[in-house]
């Protein structure tokens, strides 16, 4: 028995020390990475990349640089931890998880685009009239693929290896808690500021600037409405076994925040703005009350026994 629990423990620190690494790959590769990316835009922003990649500030482009580090980092720490699919939330047949994920997709787009008509109803999102219906196209189905991208990615991470991980070792709720509060975090990791000269260390300038979000008053909505969207995914996680419908509801949601973003415009009424202001113009105190609401609503259809 002792030894059993000493080879857990052991277990236990090496993922511990592995998932360390990969945080730390991902941060300063992604740093690294980030000028190299930049100064290539040039020489791939033509035809029909142009108006994609024409004008994209460097901060944006270190995003991404994290993004593509962290999706390179996921293959390897998958098999340093021996995961297989069913650790990463990969678990069921394919076909399952396209119907799972189609159906999660129609929920997240649904979702969504109520939360917004209700902030356009109140006046807190003001319809922009000087976008036309090419632009709104283009943004819903950018917005589509950049959904799927990121969904795949924070599914797998959060409510897929560190969920398993958490759910193993201490439990359901401290698993759905503890996802959703490091989910919400990294939502904020991200610099405001404008670099206008570029160095190899621009990067690691944009790493140290990300921290500045959590002293921004402003910021507490969105990150509450975060962890309302974190427990809600964790929860489907937990009932379903898979990411299949997380994906899918986070893409949902990813594609009606990017088009949403084109398509309106925060209320400049400060009286409306706070309900929603501080991180997309859509994510707020607002939001945070509505996915309770709805966590509240479908909490005893997912927690139902599995027939």
């Amino acid at each position: 028995m002792d030894v059993t629990n000493c080879d857990n423990k052991s277990a236990l620190h090496v993922r511990a020390r592995l998932i360390v690494g990969y945080l730390a790959f991902v941060l300063i590769a992604g740093s690294l990475l980030a000028a190299p990316l930049y100064w290539l835009l040039p020489y791939i922003a033509h035809g029909p990349f142009a108006s994609l990649l024409g004008d994209v500030p460097f901060r944006r482009v270190a995003d991404r640089s994290f993004m593509l580090c962290a999706l390179v980092g996921l293959y390897p720490l998958c098999r340093r931890l021996s995961f297989d699919r069913r650790d990463w939330g990969w678990g069921v047949r394919r076909s399952r998880f396209l119907t799972c994920f189609a159906i999660g997709l129609a929920c997240g787009l649904a979702s969504l685009l109520i939360l917004v008509a209700i902030e356009l109803y109140l006046g807190v999102l003001v319809w922009d009239n000087r976008r036309t219906a090419v632009v709104l196209v283009q943004a819903l189905f950018s917005g589509l693929a950049s959904g799927v991208i990121i969904a795949v990615i924070e599914e797998s991470v959060f409510r897929g290896a560190f969920f398993a991980v958490l759910r193993t070792t201490h439990g359901k709720a401290v698993a759905i808690v503890a996802t959703s509060l490091v989910y919400a975090s990294v939502h904020f990791l991200r610099s405001t500021g404008e670099y206008h000269t570029i160095h190899w260390y621009s990067g690691f300038d944009v790493l140290g600037g990300a921290f500045s979000n959590y002293t921004d008053p402003a910021t507490v909505g969105p990150f509450l409405a975060l962890v309302a969207a974190g427990v809600l995914l964790a929860t489907i996680r937990e009932r379903a076994g898979h990411i299949a419908l997380t994906v899918g509801v986070h893409c949902g949601w990813v594609a009606v925040i990017k088009f949403t973003r084109k398509a309106t415009n925060l209320t400049p009424d400060p009286s409306l703005a706070w309900l929603a202001d501080g991180y997309d113009s859509v994510t707020g105190y607002l939001a945070c009350i509505y996915l309770l609401i709805i966590l509240f609503a479908i909490k005893p259809l997912i927690s139902a026994p599995k027939s």
